[in-house]
C-alpha cells in the first residue's frame, strides 16, 4: 500500500518512517516528540506539521521531553492542505509517475540484498514496537519470500512472534539473567552467518546484542536518534 502511494500523510508511527524508507512523500504530523528526533529520516521536511515544538525553542536543539496533553488539536486541516500545496508543487510529478509504476507492477527489483540473504532483526522487548517491527518484517517477506529473517528479543514476547510466516528464527534474549543473558544469546548468534543485522531499537543494550551478529552490514539509528551509545 505505501509502496504505491504517491502521498502518505501520518503520526509519528511506523507507516511514516516506512513510507520514507520507501522514498514515498509523507506529510509528518508531529505532536508527540520532537520532529528534529523522531521525524521523516533526513526527507521530507518541508512537509511536516510541527505542532510539538514552541516558538521560543532554540532552533538546533533537540527537544527530549514535554509535557503531552492537546497537542494534536494545535493541527488544523489548513495545516494539512497546506503542505499538501508544497507536495504538489515540489514532488506531486515524480511521486505519482513513480506510483503508478509501483501499483503497475513495473517496479520489483532485487534490491541491495542477495538471494537468499539471512537478515537478523534486533527488537527486544515492547508489545507495541514489535507489531510495529511485524509490518516492516511482513513487507520484507511479500517483496522477497527467498530472504530469512532471525529475530532477536526477549523471552515474554517470543510466543507472540515464534510461528509467525515473516519470522524464521526466534533468538530469545534473557536481560533478566544479567551476563549469563549476554553470553547465551551472544554464542546463538555466533552459530550464524548474516547479511544484514537491523536493529529497530534505539538502546544500548539492542545495539551491543547487533555486534556480536557476525554481519556483513549493521543498521541502526545514528548519533542523533540514538538514547543512548547504542550508535557506536
Amino acid at each position: 500500500i505505501l509502496d504505491g502511494a504517491a502521498l502518505v500523510c501520518a503520526l509519528d508511527t511506523a507507516p511514516l518512517h516506512m513510507a520514507v524508507a520507501l522514498d514515498r512523500p509523507v506529510i509528518a504530523l508531529m505532536a508527540q516528540a520532537d520532529p528534529r528526533r523522531t521525524g521523516p529520516y533526513r526527507r521530507f521536511h518541508d512537509l511536516t506539521v510541527d505542532a510539538f515544538r514552541e516558538p521560543g525553542d532554540p532552533p538546533d536543539v533537540v527537544i527530549w521531553e514535554r509535557r503531552r496533553g492537546g497537542r494534536m488539536a494545535r493541527i488544523a486541516v489548513d495545516d494539512v492542505l497546506a503542505r499538501a500545496a508544497v507536495w504538489r508543487a515540489r514532488y506531486a510529478d515524480a511521486a505519482l509517475a513513480d506510483a503508478a509504476a509501483v501499483r503497475a507492477g513495473a517496479v520489483l527489483g532485487e534490491g541491495a540484498l542477495p538471494a537468499g540473504a539471512h537478515v537478523l532483526v534486533v527488537m527486544l522487548a515492547a508489545v507495541g514496537d514489535a507489531v510495529h517491527a511485524m509490518s516492516v518484517l511482513t513487507f520484507l517477506k511479500r517483496a522477497r519470500p527467498d530472504v530469512r529473517v532471525s529475530w532477536v528479543l526477549q523471552p515474554g514476547l517470543a510466543p507472540f512472534v515464534r510461528g509467525h510466516p515473516a519470522v524464521d528464527a526466534v533468538v530469545e534474549f534473557d536481560r533478566k539473567a544479567g551476563r549469563r543473558g549476554f553470553l547465551d544469546v551472544r554464542r546463538a548468534l555466533r552459530r550464524e552467518r548474516y547479511d544484514v543485522a537491523v536493529v529497530l531499537q534505539p538502546y544500548l543494550k539492542a545495539g551491543l546484542v547487533a555486534s556480536f551478529a557476525p554481519a556483513r552490514v549493521r543498521l541502526g539509528y545514528d548519533r542523533a536518534r540514538a538514547r543512548d551509545a547504542s550508535w557506536l
